[in-house]
């Protein structure tokens, strides 16, 4: 398949036939849930959500997810000049991508006029979902962070005394395992009905349903969790 800039003058980019995207994965192997986690790796993963490009393209978007993160968080000269990505780096970080199955070579960009060609890399899927052990994330420095929020923000909602957090661990544990269960069955066994669901969204829809369902999930369990967490909260 063959596509083009928009002037038709500089660039074509030809992508190969073979080439098929995915549109969902469950990442198991622990290897590569570190990467996905990782932030350097991750957002390379997240600017190639657009299209598929070439390192230098890749590179000016990392930078600019950088240059926007600093605007949010008041980062300072330093510390955001330490967070920007020259091409060598980010070429590094797509050949372990590349090992790690997360992205592939998906074609070449012909430069018009010139012998030059660039490679093109692509996300092997549309989305990634991870299939961890929630315990394991729940229970680092972290997770256990979200957890005193939580109890905060339980707190104040409710206008109750504090709740504890190891009660309110054990419940949040419970309900992100049977959440996970639920979902990852859901996709294997319906595959090609939910790869159609995914690529007929955007991503930012599909994200946010992802999130509703598992809202509606925790939900159709309510008479399970529901005096657990009220005994939790001393409702």
């Amino acid at each position: 398949m063959e596509k083009t800039n928009q002037s038709d003058s500089e660039y074509r980019d030809f992508i190969d036939k073979e080439f098929k995207q995915d549109g969902f994965k469950i990442i198991r192997d622990s290897e590569k849930i570190e990467f996905f986690k990782d932030k350097n790796y991750f957002t390379v993963l997240t600017v190639l959500r657009e299209k598929p490009m070439t390192v230098k393209e890749i590179t000016v978007k990392y930078n600019q997810k950088i240059e926007e993160k600093s605007k949010i968080f008041n980062w300072t000269e330093r510390e955001r000049t330490a967070r920007l990505r020259t091409d060598k780096t980010l070429y590094r970080y797509i050949k372990d991508l590349v090992r790690t199955d997360f992205i592939v070579q998906a074609g070449q960009r012909v430069v018009l006029g010139r012998t030059i060609t660039e490679a093109l890399f692509a996300r092997t899927a549309v989305l990634f979902f991870l299939d961890e052990e929630p315990i394991e994330w729940w229970e680092s420095r972290v997770g256990e962070k979200t957890i005193e929020k939580i109890a905060e923000l339980m707190e104040l909602y409710l206008d109750i005394p504090k709740p504890s957090t190891d009660c309110i661990k054990k419940l949040v544990i419970k309900i992100v395992k049977f959440n996970q269960k639920e979902f990852f069955k859901v996709f294997e066994q319906g595959a090609e009905k939910a790869s159609k669901v995914v690529y007929s969204s955007e991503r930012l829809e599909i994200n946010r349903a992802v999130q509703i369902v598992n809202i509606i999930l925790a939900i159709i369990k309510s008479d399970e969790y529901e005096q657990e967490l009220r005994d939790c909260l001393g409702l």
